[in-house]
């Protein structure tokens, strides 16, 4: 399976950065006017960066199929997923929290997901995650920060698979289970494998779909994102 994984920094805040709205909407130029129309309805700077972003990961990524952003036709399925249009056989997902965003491509099914670390989201794990989830969270010997750091790690597992299935929140969270062995597992299956990736505040995952095999040929990058537009 050819993977692709892109990390982008796009910085804590716009304005310590001397960034404004003016240069974001040059950056975004070279994106589609649906991305650059997108930024522009966007009320916050932070916002603005985020979608900015997502459109560059998705054009650096598409541009290793001889595609790119501005040009190429997107469709939705019926459950709302993004495909291309013209190359069905060629799947890629987007996510962002925080101020990184992040990109995923591949020739099998593929779902990504990054979220920032925070505290206090046990009550969130008691409604949404199997008893042997919460069960991994309710370790006596997790610290606080570790627990918390955990409830994230498997928040990002089970989004992945929300994202690669495209079901999003119309399949219940704890409707399948994660279990944290080596190699991770999903209940749903042998077919599905898993990458993730830990940054300082943040955890990352990606599940991809395929005839039983681990998500290999992998390339990872993480940059900043004024060291890509400029």
């Amino acid at each position: 399976m050819n993977t692709r994984i892109y990390m982008l920094d796009v910085g804590a805040s716009a304005k310590e950065a001397g960034i404004d709205e003016e240069q974001i909407i040059s950056w975004a130029s070279g994106l589609s006017e649906h991305r650059q129309e997108k930024i522009k309805k966007m009320k916050f700077l932070e916002d603005k960066l985020l979608s900015l972003g997502a459109g560059v990961l998705l054009d650096l990524g598409l541009q290793e199929w001889g595609l790119s952003e501005g040009t190429a036709a997107f469709s939705y399925k019926g459950n709302g997923k993004p495909y291309l249009r013209d190359y069905p056989d060629r799947y890629f997902n987007l996510s962002h929290s925080g101020h990184l965003v992040m990109a995923a491509f591949s020739d099998h099914e593929i779902g990504c997901d990054v979220e920032r670390v925070q505290s206090g989201k046990l009550k969130v794990a008691h409604r949404f995650f199997t008893e042997k989830e919460q069960a991994y969270l309710a370790d006596p010997f997790l610290s606080e920060a570790e627990r918390d750091a955990l409830f994230v790690r498997l928040w990002t597992l089970k989004e992945s698979v929300l994202k690669v299935t495209g079901e999003g929140m119309r399949m219940a969270l704890n409707s399948f289970e994660i279990t944290l062995s080596d190699p991770v597992q999903v209940s749903l299956g042998k077919e599905y494998s898993f990458l993730e990736y830990e940054m300082a505040g943040y955890r990352a995952a990606v599940c991809g779909k395929g005839e039983g095999s681990a998500l290999s040929d992998v390339f990872f990058s993480f940059q900043k994102l004024q060291d890509v537009v400029r």
